[in-house]
């Protein structure tokens, strides 16, 4: 598992650092989004630890930026806020967060986050697998049911194909429903 580290304080960082190698987990650190974004390209990024307040940037629109990215994959992404600050628990969570963890923080605490996000990585992975396979075998079915239809009847299959093409028209006219959705 990979996670970026960015928070706003060297000390923290360095304790954190050093709790996640000992476990075997890969860290990447960054300073700003820009660098940020640039490791998320190079790095197969699964989790983000960042502080609420970071230089140059409100580590609550670092997230919707990170939420915003396409990247194929999910990002379990933790919000380290100081333990003073616990009134921001629920906007962080509000605007994307996964979780939270209030710092000062335990290495027992780190350990059982990380552990949970493991967790909630794998499961999204899997299901999103398990999508594309059902999308795929769905995709085969319908074809396999066209052909049929095809070798059937050719008046069948041209009625098939009239209301398929009735449907696609009207599927294009309603605004909420994409081309990834007809297509």
């Amino acid at each position: 598992m990979r996670i970026m580290l960015i928070v706003d304080d060297t000390d923290k960082q360095k304790i954190l650092e050093r709790y996640v190698k000992q476990r075997g987990y890969v860290t990447h650190t960054a300073v700003n989004l820009e660098s940020a974004l640039d490791a998320f390209g190079e790095a197969q990024i699964d989790m983000v630890m960042c502080s609420h307040c970071l230089q140059y940037l409100n580590g609550f629109d670092f997230v919707q930026r990170i939420r915003s990215l396409d990247l194929g994959r999910y990002l379990y992404i933790v919000m380290i806020i100081d333990k003073d600050r616990q009134d921001l628990m629920e906007e962080a969570l509000a605007k994307g967060v996964d979780d939270v963890l209030a710092w000062p923080a335990g290495e027992a605490r780190l350990m059982a986050t990380i552990a949970t996000a493991v967790r909630i990585i794998t499961l999204e992975n899997e299901s999103t697998q398990k999508l594309l396979a059902i999308k795929r075998n769905y995709s085969q079915a319908v074809k396999a049911f066209a052909q049929f239809i095809e070798a059937y009847s050719e008046n069948l299959a041209a009625h098939c194909r009239r209301v398929g093409d009735l449907a696609l028209s009207i599927a294009k006219m309603h605004p909420s429903i994409t081309p990834d959705d007809y297509s």
